[in-house]
Order: C-alpha cells, then sequence, then structure tokens
C-alpha cells in the first residue's frame, strides 16, 4: 500500500484506547526513511496563547499532533500566499514555513482555523 504526502487516514475500532482513537491524521511526508504525520482533528486542552511564548496572540486552537516531538510546533496550512518557505505536502496544503508570518496572519485575522492547523 503505497500512502502519499497528503493522504487522510482514519483510526479503525483497532486503535481504541490508544492515541489514535477517532483520530484523523493527514500524512506530510513518505520515503525510504519512514513517514511523517500528524492527528489534525483533536484539539489540544490549551490554545497557542497559552503557551508563554505566545500569550500576545488572540486565542487560537492547538492540535495534539499525537506522539510527535512535544518541544516543537508543527504546523500546516493553506496559506502560501502570506507564510513563506512551506514544504507542499500537496494540492493546496503545505508543511511549515515561516512561523512569524503565520503568527502576523493569525492576529490580524488573516489566518482562521481553516487556513492553519498548529500542532502540539
Amino acid at each position: 500500500m503505497n500512502i502519499n504526502p497528503g493522504t487522510i487516514i482514519k483510526s479503525t475500532a483497532a486503535l481504541n484506547s490508544t492515541v489514535f482513537e477517532n483520530a484523523s491524521i493527514i500524512i506530510t511526508e513518505n520515503n525510504t526513511n519512514g513517514a511523517i504525520g500528524f492527528i489534525i482533528n483533536k484539539i489540544f486542552e490549551q490554545p497557542l496563547n497559552a503557551l508563554q511564548e505566545f500569550n500576545h496572540i488572540r486565542p487560537f486552537n492547538l492540535y495534539n499532533g499525537g506522539p510527535v516531538d512535544t518541544e516543537h510546533l508543527f504546523f500546516i496550512h493553506r496559506r502560501p500566499d502570506i507564510i513563506e518557505g512551506g514544504t507542499k505536502v500537496c494540492d493546496g496544503v503545505f508543511y511549515g514555513g515561516n512561523f512569524t508570518q503565520a503568527v502576523t496572519a493569525i492576529n490580524n485575522n488573516s489566518l482562521t482555523e481553516k487556513d492553519i492547523k498548529n500542532i502540539y
């Protein structure tokens, strides 16, 4: 089975009682080194502005991305016209980029939760 970047995987009952229970996961990379994906449907218990370095911005949901590096924030978005430097995952979806530009766009309401998901 070949799973391409941009594929959305939905968990099955076999994953109940795990971090992946009822999860929708977007695959952002899949190559010979392995796959990277993030849960995109589970809101984290604190918003982005609850983190000390982002306490100056308006409330904006963070998502629990799964068992990923919890020392960094990751994000996927649909706005390469606002956020420079992202990596194209598939048509209309980008991974990462200039997070300072993303925060500015969140604050001035240029980005909505339909445009970006911040993942912790």
